[in-house]
């Protein structure tokens, strides 16, 4: 796959390094639309994405489908609270029982997205209580010629770190 940041500011590249197998991502912004997270396009309708993501203080990380600024939708996290995004909007903070490191997972089975975490390396999972159908998230609603696609982003004053991106197409 093919990663590139969303609108691009100059520089954005340094945002980001790698080193034995972890991507450490500098926060941007407060939001996935303040900051310019980092997104692939793929063409699958029903796909599950993995990633384990570990937070520094002050820190917001997590898993989007992005369209712009204004639409995306996910899950994100802080060493204490989870935070959802929907239509481009922060619309909760549920407390996180997982602290500041877990695996994050995003199923979208055509159009209809649900979020999962786990603070023991994968060996359960617990479905976020809130999930979303996503199918307005297109050009017809918002224009622009975009797609919905599947991402990462780090907020906030500190770093985040991404290890074992894990993409599967579900048919």
């Amino acid at each position: 796959m093919q990663w590139a940041f969303f609108d691009p500011k100059p520089g954005e590249q340094s945002r980001i390094s790698r080193a034995h197998g972890v991507m450490t991502l500098k926060g941007a912004g407060e939001a996935p639309s303040s900051g310019a997270p980092l997104i692939f396009v793929n063409g699958d309708q029903a796909y599950e994405f993995t990633c384990d993501i570990e937070v520094d203080p002050e820190t917001r990380a997590g898993l989007i489908l992005f369209y712009d600024r204004q639409l995306y939708c996910g899950l994100g996290f802080d060493e204490k609270t989870f935070v959802t995004h929907q239509y481009g909007i922060e619309r909760g903070r549920p407390a996180n029982p997982h602290g500041s490191r877990m695996l994050m997972k995003v199923i979208n089975t055509r159009h209809i997205v649900s979020f999962h975490t786990s603070g023991d390396g994968g060996k359960t999972w617990k479905r976020f209580d809130r999930g979303m159908e996503v199918s307005g998230y297109h050009h017809n609603v918002r224009g622009g010629f975009l797609m919905l696609k599947p991402g990462l982003y780090a907020a906030g004053k500190g770093s985040a770190r991404f290890r074992n991106f894990r993409y599967q197409a579900l048919d």
